[in-house]
């Protein structure tokens, strides 16, 4: 039964060839759009973590709260390194603010006091002379970021030896940068930076708390073990602290917490265009209706039970659907296809992509469906007979 219910609904939609191919684009437009859309989505997310995780994922970041009284200091940092064995290097972080100029003119900086563990936990390397030191003590030294010594919109390039104005004190270029990527989870954009001596900052404020600590992991530790380590600790060294804990592994689930959002998004957007699709479908099954009302009328005369017309129209819909969302799952993969080919990013087919788009279609396909087969089953057996007349 259900075989020729099949048989019958392919060639009723054959019979009428104009409109089922003109319903059929829009339920591949539809079903491609939803499919591209999550698709193209999931290829964005992947590629994000991916870059992410390139710049290195055994870094954590110790922000501290509160006031100078919770404040961490060196000896807490290097105790940090120390004593917790998830910890391989700790550098401590004062950002002394000021702004910096080159003979008169602004530059882009950004002004922090650290130490030499800093450029080591982000791979960082001097182009040329050296890095700044905790040796170097209270002395004006500077090593500037690679596009902080480029300068740019009519800015100056700063050499090594020039004398940089920070804060209305003079500071040495000895050592610039070589450009690195800026990993979001590090509070400072290296290349927009200008490093001082840590112990420097007190010439350039008062306030010369750590506001942060970054650190460089032995591997990813297990989930909350680096954040019950440093309480721990902490509660012994210093009771008054209070600390965050932010880690690479913290940051990509919110990466990709928001990306699935964002790929939501797009489905619901692209299902725009199923919906449009799914009009066609009714529109298709209601001419039919309507140009096979004698047909209609002759089956329920012979014996057909109102529901079995319903199922008849219901499987057209649901078959022209079914085809329309398997062509567009082919174009939707295309889509996304083409689109990772031309950034050059890599391909992958987000699991639910196909199932989503097809079960969407289906879903449609029964609910614009419903209507034009509910409608011809209750058609009065007289009525439908006297339409060929």
């Amino acid at each position: 039964m259900l075989w020729q219910n099949l048989s019958e609904a392919f060639a009723n939609l054959l019979g009428a060839r104009q409109r089922t191919l003109l319903a059929l684009i829009g339920i591949v437009i539809g079903a491609g759009s939803v499919i591209a859309m999550i698709n193209i989505g999931t290829i964005v997310s992947e590629e994000s973590v991916r870059r992410f995780r390139s710049l290195g994922t055994e870094i954590a970041v110790l922000a501290s709260r509160g006031g100078s009284d919770s404040a961490l200091t060196r000896d807490d940092v290097r105790e940090l390194a120390r004593r917790i064995p998830e910890i391989r290097l700790a550098a401590p972080l004062i950002q002394a603010g000021g702004e910096v100029s080159l003979a008169g003119a602004p530059l882009r900086g950004q002004v922090v006091g650290t130490t030499r563990e800093f450029f080591a936990i982000n791979r960082i390397r001097v182009r040329e002379g050296r890095l700044v030191d905790p040796l170097d003590g209270f002395q004006t030294f500077a090593t500037i970021g690679a596009r902080t010594a480029a300068g740019g919109r009519g800015d100056p390039a700063v050499k090594l030896g020039d004398q940089l104005r920070i804060g209305g004190r003079g500071f040495t270029v000895v050592g610039i940068l070589e450009p690195v990527p800026h990993n979001p989870l590090v509070p400072v954009n290296s290349d927009f930076a200008v490093f001082v001596p840590i112990d420097a900052t007190r010439r350039l404020t008062d306030r010369v708390d750590i506001s942060e600590v970054l650190l460089r992991l032995n591997g990813e530790p297990a989930a909350g073990a680096l954040d019950a380590a440093i309480t721990e600790l902490l509660g012994t060294l210093r009771p008054a602290a209070s600390v965050d804990v932010r880690t690479a592994r913290q940051l990509i689930e919110q990466m990709q917490t928001q990306m699935r959002l964002y790929t939501v998004l797009l489905g619901a957007i692209g299902s725009i265009a199923l919906i449009v699709g799914g009009v066609g479908v009714m529109n298709v099954m209601l001419v039919s209706v309507t140009e096979r009302r004698q047909e209609i009328g002759i089956r329920m005369a012979v014996g057909a039970r109102r529901r079995d017309i319903r199922s008849l129209f219901l499987i057209e819909s649901i078959m022209l659907s079914v085809i329309g969302g398997l062509l567009g799952s082919g174009l939707g993969i295309g889509v996304s296809w083409l689109f990772a080919g031309q950034t050059g990013w890599q391909f992958v087919v987000a699991p639910l992509a196909i199932p989503l788009g097809a079960g969407v279609s289906v879903a449609v396909g029964v609910f614009f469906g419903f209507y034009p087969a509910l409608m011809a089953s209750r058609l009065n057996v007289v009525d439908a007979l006297r339409a060929g007349t």
